[in-house]
């Protein structure tokens, strides 16, 4: 028997990237980069500051700033862009990728 794939629905509450790390992107994140002590939270910061801006595709940025600095739903998002669900989905989860990706060689 030559079965389609199941496919599960989107979930609105999968998303379990750390709001907190896409907030530090304020004005006290660029002071706290350009400190003078390299301690392991600037790195991280600085790292995380690169790979936002250089690894991530404009779309990418502007889901993720969409959901977690304003707070919208995948279906807000989706709308407000006329894109399906699954596609603002399937943005972010390669954009967390990334970025957890490049992390993890900060924090090993």
């Amino acid at each position: 028997m030559n079965r389609k794939p199941r496919r599960t629905r989107v979930s609105e509450y999968t998303l379990d990237f750390d709001k907190q790390m896409l907030r530090l992107l304020t004005e006290e994140t660029e002071q706290a980069i350009r400190g003078t002590e390299p301690d392991q939270h600037q790195i991280l910061l600085r790292a995380f500051r690169m790979a936002w801006e250089h690894e991530l595709t404009p779309i990418q940025r502007k889901y993720l700033r969409c959901c977690y600095q304003d707070g919208m739903r995948l279906r807000e998002i989706a709308a407000r862009y006329g894109v399906a669900i699954s596609t603002v989905h399937r943005s972010m989860t390669g954009a967390k990728k990334k970025l957890r990706h490049i992390l993890l060689y900060f924090l090993t």
